[in-house]
């Protein structure tokens, strides 16, 4: 009797704007994936003139929330500092470690997404305390519910958004046609932008077959409206937990062998 066949690794593709240093690459790479760069989404800064005029109102008893590290580069990308007497608030464990690294100390680190911030906050604050909240365009209005709850003034600005890339189809339609066993979003924009540019090519049924990972539940809603047959979401809203959902599906993709299954987790 021969040695048994190893395993085909799973082939993911990933769809939101790849850094040298992305925990989502990292992670899969390290589990032996093969990694499919579709890059659906980019992200583009923005707002900083706003966000230098709401700075400047800041005072002693204020606090600035960060649910991105995108959103804590954009501050100091815009050369400014956290004032003497401002507190911060911070939810990730890369969101604080990019404050860490710019040596600015983290006051309150929430565990979830930003509504757990917003409700570990409101618990720190006094009515009527203004709490700046530099965010994507298009951000979770989470922690700004979680605090208006509790009569604390939230102030968003836009330091970024995203933007649509438009994917090879071709290439798409060579690895649907292999195989591929996953797709990650990291935001509702990027499930809508694949969508946008793969169902016009009559990808669209492929597509769906396909799991969907996703970095937290309001991503894991726009995938299900999508029509996305298999959805799965990552216990935390990080690119690393994102890396550990894809490799738990290892399993999964196995004994599917790849053949449309009709599963839903949260």
């Amino acid at each position: 009797m021969g040695s048994p066949t190893e395993p085909a690794p799973l082939v993911v593709a990933v769809t939101h704007e790849l850094e040298p240093d992305d925990a989502v690459l990292t992670g899969l790479a390290g589990g032996g994936v093969r990694v499919l760069r579709w890059s659906a989404v980019r992200t583009v800064s923005g707002g900083a003139s706003e966000l230098r005029e709401a700075w400047r109102r800041l005072a002693p008893a204020d606090w600035v929330a960060f649910t991105s590290r995108r959103a804590v580069e954009e501050v100091f990308r815009a050369g400014l500092q956290i004032p003497a007497g401002v507190r911060v608030a911070a939810v990730g464990a890369r969101v604080v470690g990019a404050l860490e690294a710019a040596g600015t100390p983290v006051d309150l680190v929430g565990e979830g997404g930003g509504d757990a911030l917003g409700r570990a906050l409101a618990k720190q604050v006094a009515e009527g305390t203004r709490v700046l909240f530099p965010a994507a365009a298009g951000a979770s209005p989470a922690l700004e519910e979680a605090l208006s709850r509790t009569g604390v003034e939230v102030e968003r600005v836009t330091v970024y958004r995203t933007e649509r890339v438009v994917v090879d189809t071709a290439a798409c339609a060579a690895d649907l046609a292999a195989g591929v066993d996953a797709v990650t979003f990291l935001s509702p924009s990027a499930v809508e932008s694949l969508i946008a540019t793969l169902d016009p090519a009559g990808l669209g049924p492929a597509l769906r077959r396909v799991m969907a990972v996703c970095i937290g539940p309001t991503t894991a809603a726009a995938a299900l409206g999508a029509g996305f047959r298999r959805v799965h979401t990552a216990t935390r809203p990080e690119k690393a937990a994102v890396a550990e959902a894809v490799l738990e599906l290892g399993p999964v993709a196995a004994a599917a062998q790849r053949r449309p299954i009709v599963t839903r987790s949260e």
